[in-house]
């Protein structure tokens, strides 16, 4: 659980955090978080010998070049420099031994319910986070102060929203990781920039490029020749289990 605090949660946000603030953009940044879905499946075939099927490079590949068309051709895609390129890269990284960590809770311990797993991973979040926060940006109670009743209000507002959708996303993932296996579902992430446009054009009208419509064609795409490989690849053990009759 420490390990997965500190890395899912106090590395990986930590280090994107830093990358932003060196300059990448959020375009940039949503493309090279999911390098995380390369990431994973070879620590897990590294360290404990799982497959790693040369199908699923292809379709990493596949996708990872879509994410890039929909973040590419976006206002936010603009020149980012090795600094902030290496501090995103270690985000994806730090992801990607979370979820290890959490494939490795599931192996040993069957059945575990990740929710508490979850809650009581959180306080090896709070440890490196705020060391990190006074460091850069002072003591806590020094940007509290001038902070109006209403400013307070958003900030409150803010906090709650952030618990929710760290639990609840969080806890959803690290559940179907635990289930199916980190190889299986990381390359769901993904969808992450695909959503992202979707609701950015339902909420603020934003114009879809052709490009971008590419780029989601090649996701959609990239799943669905996982899904289909996944299945093959089922078929065939199923297949090869079958003992023939005398």
């Amino acid at each position: 659980m420490a390990l997965w605090g500190v890395a899912a949660g106090g590395c990986q946000y930590g280090f994107q955090n830093i990358g932003l603030d060196l300059g990448a953009s959020p375009g940039i940044a949503s493309v090279l978080l999911q390098l995380q879905a390369f990431f994973t499946p070879v620590l897990l075939s590294v360290l404990y010998r799982k497959p790693f099927a040369l199908s699923t490079i292809g379709v990493l590949l596949l996708g990872l070049f879509g994410v890039y068309l929909v973040a590419a051709a976006g206002r936010g895609a603009t020149a980012t420099g090795t600094v902030a390129v290496l501090f995103l890269v270690m985000a994806a990284f730090s992801w990607s031994v979370g979820n290890v960590t959490i494939s490795r809770i599931e192996q040993k311990t069957p059945d575990v319910a990740m929710f508490p797993v979850l809650i009581y991973a959180s306080v090896f979040i709070s440890i490196p986070v705020t060391i990190w926060a006074n460091a850069t940006e002072g003591m806590i109670h020094h940007n509290l102060v001038g902070l109006t009743a209403t400013e307070l209000v958003y900030a409150a507002v803010l906090i709650g929203w952030i618990l929710i959708a760290y639990l609840g996303g969080y806890g959803i993932w690290n559940y179907l990781i635990s289930r199916y296996g980190g190889e299986k579902i990381v390359r769901f992430s993904l969808l992450v920039p695909v959503f992202g446009l979707i609701l950015s054009y339902l909420v603020y009208q934003t114009q879809v490029t052709a490009l971008q419509k590419a780029g989601i064609a090649l996701i959609l795409s990239a799943l669905i020749a996982n899904r289909y490989f996944d299945l093959r690849s089922a078929k065939a053990a199923q297949q090869a289990c079958v003992v023939p009759a005398e």
